[in-house]
């Protein structure tokens, strides 16, 4: 029993590092300090977590990575036409499916937002 515990433990690690390298899109990066490969670790581990709260606040049909790659298109761009006036945020068009997905992951209000 303690042998399938072992190799359920290392599956589920090795499910992890698959989803750090392939739906984060993080690779090897060659660090020299300590540091930088804490940080890098880190970052690995928080990217891991968003997955996992992506994939959680999402219908069953719909995954993390489908629903980045949906989302890939919207931007909110800070807008300074001259350095007189003062800035303003615009949003890009979010289509209906775009929209639908913010609802489900509880963002509408990043569409309704104030002038910097």
């Amino acid at each position: 029993k303690r042998v399938i515990n072992l190799y359920s433990e290392k599956m589920a690690v090795e499910v992890d590092f698959h989803i750090i390298k392939s739906t984060v899109k993080l690779r090897p990066v060659h660090h020299k300090t300590e540091a930088k490969v804490r940080a890098h670790v880190d970052l690995c581990v928080l990217a891991l977590a968003v997955e996992r709260a992506l994939n959680a606040a999402l219908p069953k049909e719909l995954s993390a990575p489908a629903a980045l790659k949906q989302l890939e298109t919207v931007r909110l761009i800070t807008v300074s036409p001259n350095p007189h006036t003062s800035p303003t945020r615009v949003l890009t068009t979010p289509t209906a499916d775009q929209k639908r997905l913010l609802r489900y992951l509880d963002m509408l209000h990043l569409m309704e937002f104030e002038p910097v």
